[in-house]
């Protein structure tokens, strides 16, 4: 298990991500790294950003432990933020890659964004591009 700094979560932008979530300008996984820097997320983990970067594309990466915390510091319940994180992993497992430095999913296969929403969980050939 990674060492987490006693100031780990301190970050006063954790806390903004629970009012964007609320106000709707956070949709998805990835929105919240509009926020707070995926990099101050991950030295808070203990993670070296590149794993953390790894672990956008790769759900087995993280672990529930790393998601409970992530939720506690951004101050919203585990259902919702897991929600975010199903979701998003649902888009990779579907074709989706992440662009680490744009913070956006794109299709692999077609080179176009894939617009989260717009699915239905199992059905592959439903997503919109």
């Amino acid at each position: 298990m990674a060492t987490i700094r006693d100031t780990a979560g301190t970050d006063p932008r954790y806390k903004d991500v629970e009012f964007f979530l609320k106000s709707g300008r956070i949709k998805t996984f990835l929105d919240i790294f509009r926020t707070i820097p995926r990099t101050v997320v991950a030295t808070d983990l203990g993670m070296k950003t590149d794993r953390f970067a790894d672990a956008l594309n790769d759900e087995s990466v993280f672990s529930l432990w790393h998601y409970r915390l992530m939720a506690k510091w951004m101050q919203i319940e585990i259902e919702e933020f897991m929600a975010l994180v199903f979701d998003h992993y649902l888009m990779i497992e579907l074709g989706g890659k992440v662009d680490v430095k744009k913070l956006t999913l794109y299709d692999a296969k077609h080179r176009g964004s894939i617009d989260y929403f717009q699915h239905e969980p199992g059905k592959k050939d439903q997503v919109k591009r």
